[in-house]
């Protein structure tokens, strides 16, 4: 019985066929594609503009696993949601390569698309941070800053303006609010602020420096008698406009702090219609956090969720 069997047989080794050589046509993406543009990349200009769209595209992908190329093979519409495609897939997508017949890495095609939406956590009338103030020096008003006619009239008010802000910081235009009830003081306070005034820009969602408005004011006051230096004047702290104020609904932020303290998988939604509880503010900062630790004090990742609830009621 032993003795009957293959081994014996001087053909065998042409029976038995030999594994195909390990082949692989097309790079296979090494982790979720998905992780490769998120709403975080959203451009800035596309958002204003509230444009969506998708971007097809075809990548050629090295014997290293990485992107050398990207192409477009079907625009959004919009240059810049295409453009930010390439670069964040580019950057980020990592391959498995392409292996020719022997099984040896070489170059290969990979196409997909991303379809880009605006995320509904994202407002959609939005700084996350308006002008700010770069000191308060300009409004320090001297005898020599008042009209002549009001010095003698001894004319005082308050005045009230808003400053159109350029993406500079430089201060493009003044409309008075609240007048003091004397032109030569309203006219004077623009002058002030328009040659005086610096601020640092507002930045749109994305963190990008953008054209912004704020609130502020002078009031004017008499010299000291005696020929004292007039009292500083520090302009009145502007007030949030309406659009501002607080609003009931709630908003869920959810990130990891990985064990290098970097932010990962940042993401949110709110039910707000306001700018101060934005999600993106955080998701957007590039910042890095002191990691968690264990019971054996070895740093890990942890997830953070972040959820704020805001209710209005009525005063009895």
């Amino acid at each position: 019985m032993a003795a009957i069997g293959a081994t014996d047989n001087p053909s065998s080794s042409q029976d038995v066929a030999s594994p195909p050589p390990l082949s692989r046509p097309d790079p296979k993406p090494r982790g979720n594609p998905g992780n490769w543009a998120t709403s975080n990349d959203y451009p800035s200009v596309a958002l204003q503009q509230e444009i969506e769209g998708t971007s097809g595209f075809s990548l050629t992908v090295g014997p290293d696993g990485r992107v050398s190329d990207c192409v477009i093979t079907q625009s959004s519409g919009s240059p810049e949601l295409d453009a930010t495609t390439c670069t964040n897939v580019t950057r980020r997508a990592r391959f498995e390569p392409a292996l020719d017949a022997s099984g040896t890495p070489t170059t290969g095609k990979y196409a997909n698309r991303i379809r880009w939406q605006i995320p509904r956590f994202v407002p959609q009338i939005s700084f996350p941070r308006g002008p700010e103030m770069q000191g308060t020096a300009w409004a320090r008003i001297l005898p020599s800053d008042f009209p002549q006619k009001a010095l003698a009239e001894k004319r005082q008010g308050r005045v009230k303006f808003e400053l159109a802000i350029s993406p500079t910081g430089v201060v493009e235009g003044c409309k008075v609010l609240e007048s003091s009830t004397h032109a030569d003081l309203d006219a004077e306070s623009c002058k002030i602020a328009l040659n005086k005034a610096k601020f640092g820009p507002a930045l749109d969602v994305a963190g990008q420096a953008t054209a912004g408005r704020v609130q502020t004011g002078l009031n004017w006051r008499l010299p000291m008698e005696g020929g004292g230096a007039n009292l500083p004047v520090i302009p009145i702290p502007p007030a949030l406009p309406k659009e501002l104020r607080p609003k009931a609904g709630t908003t869920t932020v959810s990130f990891i702090v990985a064990a290098d303290g970097s932010l990962l998988e940042c993401q949110g939604q709110t039910t707000m219609d306001t700018r101060l509880f934005a999600p993106e503010t955080i998701c957007n900062a590039k910042m890095k956090m002191e990691p968690y630790t264990d019971a054996n004090d070895k740093k890990v990742a942890r997830r953070v969720v972040i959820k704020t609830n805001i209710e209005i009621e009525d005063v009895k």
